[in-house]
Order: structure tokens, then sequence, then C-alpha cells
């Protein structure tokens, strides 16, 4: 999430139509539910970047998931886990525990709808991930693995905050197979960080799940508020065309069964 800023991204198209949106974080970069849980925000690098507040500090977060959920009361949480997690068994399980005995106390508390994300097959087997199978199976990995998730969160929470599964990594897939091409362009240089045409798809995905509506058309300021974009010393890719933006809108659209994209 932290990669070209997604809480700001999306923050920005939900303030395109709604006059009072507050959002906050508690990221750490390749971290696991339990890693986040125990080690807290690890953006105070990645985030000191432009006009620092009042105080000469930066925004860079909430300290600790326990400081963001019960410092005041949410009507959403957006929780992603490090990609690999939800594939593999051990850590899978080990999120699944982190997420009845932490992680849902704290919703009870604040009231949050908990929007898990779906995460997305790598471009390439890098990161030692070759025995996760091909695009397809990995996506499948995934998607289970996140829907066990949303089933561990649904048994202690009362309906009105029943979670949802935010399906970032089947809308990647379904462009796999119909456009390569663009496809390869929601990777970073690395092959598994999003570019910005993918955290602007992670982001349309968002704002469908949350609101169940369209995202707003394209807008390229909804970049103006990012504290961070690619890597420091590290290629620079574009951000995406208006064309490719109404593309990838509407996949978002048609994985989360909004009916009325284009309208």
């Amino acid at each position: 999430l932290y990669f070209n800023d997604c809480p700001r991204v999306l923050e920005s198209m939900l303030e395109s139509k709604y006059a009072r949106v507050t959002q906050n974080s508690c990221l750490r970069g390749g971290a696991s539910l339990k890693e986040l849980w125990v080690q807290g925000n690890g953006m105070a690098n990645k985030f000191a970047s432009g006009t620092p507040r009042e105080n000469g500090t930066y925004d860079i977060g909430a300290s600790s998931v326990q400081a963001l959920l019960s410092d005041r009361s949410w009507d959403f949480c957006v929780l992603n886990d490090f990609t690999q997690g939800p594939a593999r068994h051990e850590t899978r399980q080990e999120s699944k525990k982190m997420l009845d005995r932490c992680y849902a106390p704290l919703f009870q508390k604040c009231g949050a709808v908990p929007i898990v994300i779906q995460t997305a097959a790598y471009r390439k087997p890098v990161r030692n991930t070759q025995d996760l199978g091909t695009v397809e199976q990995w996506t499948k990995r995934l998607y289970d693995g996140c829907n066990e998730y949303v089933r561990v969160l649904e048994e202690p929470l009362p309906d009105s905050q029943t979670p949802r599964l935010a399906p970032v990594g089947n809308a990647i897939f379904t462009i796999y197979n119909d456009n390569q091409e663009l496809w390869s362009k929601l990777f970073y240089t690395d092959d598994f960080h999003p570019s910005p045409h993918g955290t602007y798809l992670q982001a349309c995905v968002l704002y469908c799940v949350i609101v169940n509506e369209a995202p707003p058309m394209y807008d390229p300021a909804i970049w103006n508020k990012c504290r961070y974009m690619q890597r420091v010393n590290k290629q620079s890719l574009p951000l995406p065309t208006l064309e490719e933006a109404a593309v990838l809108r509407e996949y978002a659209c048609q994985e989360c069964g909004i009916g009325e994209c284009n309208e």
C-alpha cells in the first residue's frame, strides 16, 4: 500500500465526491499482519518528504495498529498482508490467529468494517516464489487465503461489520488474461511492487468495495498528495494515461460487480 501512497490516492478519489474524508494508516513494507502488529509503523524514512507540519514532523501515519484503531471510530479498515502470506499455509495460519486474537477485538471497539486486500501474483517468480506456481495458481492461492481471513473475522463481528474482500489480485489476473501489455505495466521494475498503474487499479477496486459504486473518472491530480512515488535513485515510471486509466477503472468495476462504470 505504501508504494505510490495508495491511502492518499484513495483519499483524493473519495474527496472528489464526499465532503468529509478522513484516513490514516499504519504501514510497514514487506510485513505480515503479525510483524505489523509487533513492529508498528515503518514509514519514518519513506514518508519524510514534502512540506513538514508546523511542529517539524512529517505525516507518516499512526505509530502502531493499536494506536490507529484505538484512537477513534472508523467506518472501514483496509488490511494488507505480506503478498506471499495468504498463499502459504504456515503464514496463512499465523495471520488468521492474529486476526482472531488481536485485530478483531480492535475492530469491535472502533466499529470499522474490515476490508481484506487480495494481493496479486508477482510479474516474475522473484523473491523465492517459484514454488507458488503459475500466475493462475498463485492468484487462486491468494484468493483462497484472503477469503479465509474474511471468514475468521466474520465470526466475532456483528452483521454491521461484515468483512469484505477487495479482489485486486483477481482484477490483475483478468488483465493478465486479456491484455499482457497492460498487465506488465501494473508492476514496478522489481517485478513485485506496483507501478502507478497498479496502484491506481488497487485504489479503484478499494473505492468500489467501500462505497459500492464506480470510482470518479481519472484525474491526474490524485497523485499530488503522495508521500512516496517509486524508490529513490531508481527508475521512475509514468502515470497512467487517461485512456489507460479508463480501462483500469472499468476492470475494477467489472471485478467488483459495479454495472454502471461508464455512466
